[in-house]
Parts: C-alpha cells; structure tokens; sequence
C-alpha cells in the first residue's frame, strides 16, 4: 500500500500492529509483507542522518536490518506477498507481486493479468509523515473497505485502525463574552442548539459565524485560524472555537420632525386665540444622554438627539414642551404619548412629531336652506368657522390653543346635525352644545342628519 513513511520522533517501542496494536514513537511504514505470514518487516534507524526515517526490507528474500536500527514488525491484515508475478498463477484479491521493479497489489482476484492493468494497483506513493495516512484506503478484517484511521495516544505513541465506514465528528464551540448573543452554522451544525455533527471521514465542512447587534466575531480556534469562514475536513475528530466580543453600547437616536398644520383658511382662523402659534420643546433621556431640542418656526441649536446606552438596557424618553400650545403627537412610535421607553437590543430610532394643539371644524352634507351658523367658545373668546351662509361650510377651519382648553362648539338650524371627527370629543353625537377638555389635536365633523 505505501512506498515509504517517515515521522521526525524517536522510537521508544518496536512492535505494531497496523489495524490493531499500538506503536511508541513515530514510524514510517511501507507494505512489502512475507508470504508465509503476511508480515511487514521494517528497520528503524535511531542515529545518524537516516534517524527516524524507516525503511521496509523484504525480509522473506533475506535482506536485514543493519547495525544501529531497530527491527519493526506488522502484520498487513490479508495482504499476501506471493513474489515474482507469475502467468500460472491464480491470485487473490489483496496480493502482492514484484514485476519489473515494481510492486503491485491485487484490486480484483485474477488469473494471468499481467501488471500493470485494471487488476493491479502500483505501490508506487511516497507518505512522507504518519499523518498522511489518515483517510487512505484500508481492508479490514472482514475484507471491507474502510479508511485508516491514525490515532495518537496520550503517552506519544500511536494506533493504526481500520474501521469500516468511517465517520469523524465535529465539535463547535462558541466562546467570547459576546457568545451568547451569536450562533455558528454549517453542515450539520447549528450551534448553540446543535453543536456536534458525525460525517464520512475526508468530508469538508465550512462553518459560518453568525452575529447579532450584541456581539462581533473576533476569530476562530482550534482547527481554524482568522476572522472569516471556517472549512476544515475532517480527517479525524476536529474540534473548532468561534469567539465573539460582546458590544456593549447600542445608539439611540431621536429625529425631530415637524410640520405645522396648513389650510386655506388656516392664517385668519388661528390669529384670535394665538397669535404666533409656535412649535417648541425637547426630548430628554432617563439615564441621561439625549437632550433633543426643536423649535418651528425659527430654528435653536439641535442639542444632542443621538447617544450611547448600554446594550440590553431600558431607555425613558420624555417630551418637555417650552409653552402650552405643544403637544406631542407621536414618539416612540406611540400616538399622543410624552413619555416611553426604548430596550437597547439593538441600535434604536423614534421619531419625535410636536405640534400645536388645535382643533379642527370641518362642514360636511347639505346645508338647509335657512343656514346654519357654527360656533367655538373658548376662555379667549367665541369664534365663528365658515358656514352654509357663506361657503357651504365645506373649508376646515383651525383653532390652535393651549393643551388643556375647555372648549365649547355649538350649532344653530332649523335642522338637526350630529357630530362626528377623530377623538370621539362630542358624545351622545347629537349633544347641542357640546363642550369638552381639548388636550391632544382633534377634529369635528358637523353632519346633518338625514
């Protein structure tokens, strides 16, 4: 099977057994076995130049180790050295000939096939350490094929096995203070769920670590070097490490976005109870970090609208308006709220949505033919929206005010109307008047019934 084998280590025993005993030492092993017994004969040099190296002899046609070597012996588990090749005789599969130089073995059992052809196999490949034996083709005892199997043992030696259908396993293990908030993947592998995995031996594997917005990889150990992929074949049992760093911040950022309400009418309607309706106030942070500033219109130094929290941590965000006409119509995602928090996952954004307060009165439907005449009473004074006697009533009107005003709206028909609109202010509908605490925006729909 082999041509010749040499590992750079002393021999402190003498005998194997391939496919079965253990040697001490390192070995070079090559198949030329006696045809009586099928014994491999070997000669180990301990000194000298040639140390380490072994040199199989043919030991049935008298050739001996020399002065200064020792004498290594193995059996070849069915493999026959039956000498020169012969036309007359009938061979068997696993037998050794000599032809020409050349050694060969049987692949298939034969009569006259004369080397070299699909019958034979040269043994003409050089194995220059012990290692590269591992995964080559080996009969064991039952004549199956298998594939050699190098095993060192823990006191320096070795045993050379032959199981049948062999299978290497795989172990991953995930390490680093980020670990538990990574995962690695690969053929088999799913880790942490499932960390070990069973392959024919030879097959290669490539591992992939997987991260998330806690962790980085930080490289691999074991079978694997570097910061990539992972491909290692598994030869033998392979362990891997992949490490990860934990992070530990996540950035929290607030985006201001304002857009004051808009409408033909929007100027004239507004002017009596506010005269300079502005959108003012600031986003703070709990623990402290965030202090978001917006003003519109005008403008103020942003402040600080992005900062560090640590990872996996509850962030309270709060809105401070600078007068009473600002509300917050959304943050964090939620409608009307001045105060929420953020879990720090992951890296994070809101958006931060001020406003005035206002109010809207829309008109909707037929007006009578009388008219009808709208009123709004606030503690600043009654105003009048458009209505049927005008415009059709059909233009919204906006009353922008103070969170918190107590607002009265009241009709006057022939017909009746109902209210409708966003906030649900009017309740029954039909109420006439209505009055109600306006402490977010909301709007009214004067509807005649029918």
């Amino acid at each position: 099977m082999i041509g010749q084998i040499a590992r750079s280590r002393v021999a402190v025993g003498v005998t194997c057994a391939v496919l079965g005993a253990s040697v001490v030492g390192g070995i070079a092993w090559a198949a030329i076995p006696g045809s009586g017994s099928g014994t491999i004969t070997a000669c180990y040099p301990t000194s000298g130049a040639t140390k380490g190296q072994l040199r199989v002899i043919d030991y049935q046609s008298g050739a001996r180790c020399g002065s200064g070597e020792q004498v290594l012996t193995w059996q070849s588990r069915g493999m026959r050295f039956m000498g020169p090749w012969a036309s007359t005789t009938s061979y068997g599969r696993d037998d050794v000939v000599t032809l020409s130089g050349g050694v060969y073995v049987a692949v298939t059992a034969n009569l006259n096939r004369r080397p070299p052809t699909s019958a034979w196999r040269q043994l003409a490949d050089t194995i220059e350490t012990i290692d590269q034996l591992e995964g080559r083709p080996c009969n064991t005892a039952s004549s199956a094929i298998g594939k050699l199997d190098v095993v060192y043992t823990p006191v320096g030696g070795l045993t050379l096995r032959c199981p049948p259908d062999a299978s290497r396993t795989l172990s991953v293990q995930i390490g680093g203070a980020g670990g538990s908030y990574a995962s690695v993947t690969g053929d088999g592998i799913n880790c942490p769920t499932t960390c070990t995995a069973s392959h024919p031996i030879g097959t290669t594997v490539t591992l992939t670590p997987i991260t998330t917005t806690a962790s980085t990889f930080s490289g691999w150990a074991g079978a694997c070097t570097g910061t990539g992929t992972c491909s290692v074949t598994l030869d033998s049992n392979t362990s891997v490490t992949a490490n990860f760093d934990f992070i530990p911040t996540q950035t929290l950022t607030v985006t201001p976005f304002i857009e004051l309400p808009s409408g033909q009418f929007f100027d004239q309607v507004w002017q009596p109870l506010i005269a300079s309706p502005t959108v003012s106030g600031r986003v703070l942070s709990d623990p402290p970090g965030i202090d978001c500033r917006m003003q519109h219109p005008g403008s103020v130094p942003p402040g600080t609208c992005s900062a560090q929290f640590s990872t996996f941590s509850d962030v309270t965000l709060r809105f401070e308006p600078n007068n009473a006409s600002t509300v917050m119509l959304s943050l964090c995602n939620q409608a009307f709220e001045v105060s929420c928090s953020m879990h720090m996952d992951r890296p994070r954004e809101t958006f931060a949505f001020p406003q005035v307060n206002f109010l809207t009165i829309r008109g909707s439907g037929e007006c009578s033919a009388t008219g009808v005449l709208v009123t709004v009473t606030t503690p600043t004074g009654t105003f009048e929206p458009d209505n049927c006697d005008r415009d059709g009533f059909e233009s919204p009107g906006f009353y922008v005010m103070p969170a918190g005003t107590q607002v009265t709206v009241r009709y006057t028909s022939v017909d009746q109307y109902e209210w409708g609109g966003a906030g649900d202010l009017c309740s029954p509908t039909t109420l006439n008047p209505c009055s109600f605490t306006l402490a977010v925006p909301a709007s009214l729909d004067l509807r005649r019934v029918l």
